[in-house]
This record gives structure tokens, C-alpha cells and sequence, in this order.
């Protein structure tokens, strides 16, 4: 099996860094889609380094556990910056609400990108988590980014109130 374990660096690197056609590939070939390499002091996997939607959903076909946690408890909900990517990961049932083992969910790791603070709350991440020291996402915000989280959180409240009363409606 092709890239199995951290010694296998140089052969996930290339399924990272790799076209989806060669990605593939080297899946086809055997290809550890839930291998663990070690970059830059942290242990990634390949689905944690999916920059696109259509890697993403490439892994995911081919058997990526989206919950899959490095020895820091984070998952590529945390450890993705792409927003296209975060949300294709939410629709396929990644766990927003995972924490990793400093207590913190992905909202931690997305302060400064509104867009995604939306789609994990949206997906199930609790904005009132504290991790083990006591700190919230919203601390960590701007000012500005706090506001704006505010008046999204009142949205997205009075949007999950109207689809269960329309719910309510529909049973009735």
C-alpha cells in the first residue's frame, strides 16, 4: 500500500500537491487515502490539504474518513481554509462539532472568515464552546468580526425558527 505511515512523506506530499487525475492514480495504485504525514511539525493527511472541491470529493469517493483527527485532535474542517471545500465537507457529514485536544472546534481555527463561522454553526458547532483554557472563538475576533458573528448568529436563529415552525405546518 502506497503511504501508509510517516515515512511515506514524499508520497503523500505528491497526493497532496498532485492534479486530480494523478491523484487518481496514485489512489487506483493503492494509494492510503487516510495516511498520516508529517509537515511543517504537524501530522496532516491528504483530506486535511484538499484545496479543492473536486479533491475533496475525489478523497471522499475513494474512502477519506472526514471526521479523521492528526495527534492534535484536528480535523480538515479545522485544518482546510477553503471555503468551497469546507462546505462540500459539512454537506458530506464532516462533525462540526468535534473538539480537538485542546478543548476547541473549527470555529477556532475560522475567526477571521464569516462565511465559514455560518456554515459550521450552521452544520452543528457550538459558538459558546470554551476550550480547556477557558477561551472562546469569539474572543479571539475582532471587534468588527464580533459584531457581524452577532447579527449572523440572531439570523441564523430566527431562520431555524422559521423552518421548524413551517415543519410544525407541515405535520399539522
Amino acid at each position: 500500500m502506497i503511504a501508509n505511515s510517516l515515512k511515506d512523506e514524499k508520497v503523500m506530499k505528491m497526493i497532496i500537491t498532485s492534479d486530480t487525475f494523478f491523484l487518481q492514480e496514485l489512489i487506483e495504485r493503492g494509494a492510503d487515502v487516510n495516511g498520516i504525514y508529517e509537515t511543517g511539525g504537524v501530522q496532516m493527511f491528504p483530506l486535511a490539504n484538499a484545496y479543492s472541491v473536486e479533491k475533496a470529493e475525489l478523497l471522499i469517493s475513494s474512502g477519506a474518513d472526514l471526521n479523521k483527527q492528526n495527534e492534535k485532535g484536528q480535523t480538515a474542517l479545522m485544518l482546510v481554509n477553503e471555503p468551497a471545500v469546507i462546505e462540500h465537507l459539512i454537506k458530506s457529514g464532516a462533525d462540526c462539532k468535534i473538539l480537538d485536544s485542546s478543548g476547541r472546534n473549527a470555529l477556532f481555527y475560522h475567526v477571521n472568515n464569516l462565511s465559514v463561522l455560518k456554515m459550521l454553526v450552521w452544520g452543528g458547532a457550538n459558538p459558546m464552546v470554551k476550550d480547556f483554557a477557558g477561551i472562546s472563538a469569539y474572543s479571539l475576533m475582532s471587534d468588527d468580526m464580533k459584531e457581524a458573528f452577532k447579527v449572523m448568529i440572531l439570523e441564523l436563529k430566527e431562520l431555524y425558527n422559521k423552518l421548524k415552525e413551517n415543519k410544525k405546518r407541515k405535520v399539522a
